[in-house]
């Protein structure tokens, strides 16, 4: 079978909806890039969400509108996050337009059908040349199926600690060391002058 004909997806990309299932995908693969951080996690059949059956609807219809929800585990789904730190509506709307569009062309070929991912968008991807976010996805979505964390060449999962809890100390700029308890002699100030 050809590449192109493994996965298709003719109606565009199915979408993760709740919270839940967007905190669910944390904890799994995770590959970052310059124009978005890409995290996926394999989906048990427990995590498809199935819509609420009405009491009063007859059977085989659901209360949800059609075309709402997929309810078969089949396909990779996606998830994105674009926060406000990127700028108006206007940028964020570009943005999710332009990586919804790449990923709808590389999910067939590229995405796991059993995965959910979740891409959480940076600045770049705004402006980013458009086959170059493409390769960036697909690169991405290799890793985060091999199960990577981090950056190519890191021990997964290692990481510096840093912010709080850390037990590095850090000095201020410029700051001059001054013993504890006496202050010893007085320094002069470099800024000021002594009169003439």
């Amino acid at each position: 079978m050809p590449a192109s004909e493994k996965n298709p997806l003719p109606l565009g990309i199915v979408t993760l909806k709740s919270r839940a299932e967007f905190q669910r995908v944390r904890g799994g693969g995770r590959a970052a890039l310059a124009g978005f951080v890409l995290e996926g996690k394999r989906r048990v059949p427990s995590d498809v969400a199935v819509p609420h059956q009405d009491q009063n609807a007859s059977a085989g219809t659901s209360a949800l509108p059609t075309g709402q929800m997929r309810t078969d585990p089949e396909g990779p789904r996606f998830g994105f996050t674009i926060t406000k730190k990127l700028g108006n509506a206007v940028v964020r709307n570009r943005i999710r337009r332009r990586l919804k569009t790449a990923l709808r062309e590389l999910a067939g070929t590229h995405a796991a059908s059993d995965m959910d991912y979740v891409v959480v968008a940076r600045s770049p991807a705004f402006d980013q040349d458009f086959a170059a976010l493409k390769t960036d996805l697909a690169e991405a979505l290799r890793r985060v199926a091999s199960g990577g964390k981090g950056k190519p060449g890191n021990n997964a999962g290692s990481r510096k600690p840093s912010g709080k809890g850390s037990t590095a100390l850090v000095k201020p700029r410029g700051a001059i060391p001054v013993p504890s308890g006496d202050r010893g002699p007085e320094r002069p100030d470099p800024k000021r002058r002594e009169p003439r």
